[in-house]
C-alpha cells in the first residue's frame, strides 16, 4: 500500500491518498489542490472521517457520487453551523454530496480492504480506518500525539471520547501508526488504566 500525505487547507489538515493495485483511496480532502493530486486516472474513492469544514473542503472537486462516511456526520455536509464553517471560515460552506453511509466493520473499496471504527466524540460520526494488513490507523481528529480530539464544537462529546477511545485501544494493536488529522504520524502505545495516549514520533 502506497501511502501519501498532504497537509493543506488554512489549517492544515492531511488529506491522506492511499493508493493499491487501480485503487485510490482519498480521505479527508481538505483542499482543491488534492484534486489535481488524484484525478489522473484509476478507481477513486473518498472517506471522510467526520464532517468538520477542514476536512471536507475538497470534496466539492471529489467524485462527488463516491463519498463514504458516517451516517452521524451526514447533516454536517450541508449544515455551516454542524460543519463549524460559520466560525472558520470567511463563507460558510455547504457541499452537495449525498455520502454512502460507513458503518462499523470490514469494508472493501475497490483493492483496498480496511476495518471501519466508529469513535465519535470529536463529532456524532467520527469513524477511524484500520488498515491491520499494513499497520496503520487514519483517525481524523479524534486523536492526536500525545492528545485528544476537542469536544466543545457542535454535536462534541467528552463522555464519547473517552468510551471511543477505550474502543478504539482494544481493537488496534499499540505497535500502529497512527495518521491523525494534523500534525506528525506516530506509533501508538496505551497506559491500560488511564487510557492515555501516547506515542513517539516517527
Amino acid at each position: 500500500m502506497k501511502v501519501e500525505i498532504m497537509s493543506c487547507g488554512p489549517l492544515k489538515t492531511n488529506t491522506i491518498m492511499l493508493k493499491k493495485g487501480n485503487t485510490m483511496l482519498v480521505v479527508d480532502p481538505a483542499c482543491q489542490e488534492v484534486a489535481s493530486t488524484v484525478l489522473l486516472g484509476g478507481d477513486i474513492y473518498v472517506v471522510l472521517t467526520h464532517g468538520h469544514w477542514d476536512h471536507i473542503l475538497g470534496v466539492p472537486f471529489m467524485p462527488t457520487d463516491r463519498v463514504y462516511m458516517h451516517r452521524g456526520d451526514v447533516p454536517m455536509l450541508r449544515d455551516p453551523y454542524l460543519n463549524s464553517s460559520i466560525w472558520g471560515l470567511k463563507a460558510p460552506l455547504t457541499v452537495n454530496a449525498t455520502p454512502v453511509p460507513l458503518c462499523e466493520g470490514l469494508k472493501k473499496l475497490g483493492d483496498i480492504s480496511f476495518i471501519v471504527i466508529h469513535t465519535p466524540g470529536h463529532t456524532p460520526g467520527s469513524i477511524s480506518l484500520y488498515f491491520p494488513d499494513d499497520g496503520f490507523a487514519i483517525v481524523g481528529d479524534f486523536i492526536f500525539k500525545d492528545t485528544v480530539g476537542r469536544t466543545d464544537l457542535p454535536g462534541g462529546s467528552a463522555q464519547a471520547l473517552r468510551s471511543s477511545i477505550r474502543k478504539f485501544f482494544s481493537s488496534v494493536p499499540g505497535d500502529t501508526t497512527i495518521y491523525p488529522g494534523h500534525g506528525p504520524s506516530f506509533v501508538l502505545s496505551f497506559h491500560p488504566f488511564y487510557g492515555h495516549v501516547r506515542g513517539r514520533e516517527e
